[in-house]
């Protein structure tokens, strides 16, 4: 029996890299797996992953910039399983390398749409249903840019900063 055995997990950009390692680890120690990603091919194949291992998972289609797909992911994934328990909240975007003069709107408000008001949308709709019921445990993923600078990456680090500020305040 694992340690996450029973409770129901939801990783958000759990299509690739750090999240689908995580929906992984977790299905390893026998937690359910909500796999939330805005790309249904790379989620799917997430859960095939894990059904392979033995796991149990389903893939749930969450636009993390969305509020209202956030919500209605999160209500999706409680009428599916029951409960919510865990949440990593990880899902997120690159950007690639320019300086600040050469970012644009459009680049800026995107990167902080996902990997900031992102997090805050999840942390609303996954907090909403925990304090009703009896808790849980949110993980969100920053990034070393989170804490120092990273040059030619404005809008994602100064994204980055605001997830590890926005967990601090929350927690």
């Amino acid at each position: 029996m694992g340690d996450f055995e029973g409770k129901t997990v939801l990783i958000t950009g759990a299509g690739s890299g750090i999240g689908r390692a995580s929906a992984i680890g977790f299905a390893r120690e026998g937690g359910t797996i909500a796999v939330s990603d805005i790309d249904a091919e790379s989620g799917n194949a997430t859960v095939e992953e894990i059904r392979e291992l033995g796991g149990e998972a389903e893939f749930f289609r969450i636009d993390v910039a969305d509020q209202a797909s956030v919500g209605d992911g999160i209500m999706a994934v409680i009428k599916r399983f029951g409960s919510l328990e865990v949440a990593h909240n990880n899902a997120g975007i690159d950007t690639p390398p320019i300086d600040l003069l050469g970012t644009s709107r459009d680049l800026w408000d995107r990167t902080l749409a996902v990997n900031l008001t992102g997090v805050f949308n999840c942390l609303q709709a996954e907090i909403a249903h925990m304090v009703f019921t009896s808790g849980g445990t949110i993980v969100n993923t920053a990034s070393i840019s989170g804490l120092i600078g990273s040059y030619n990456h404005s809008a994602y680090t100064a994204a980055k900063f605001g997830v590890v500020g926005l967990t601090k305040s929350v927690a």
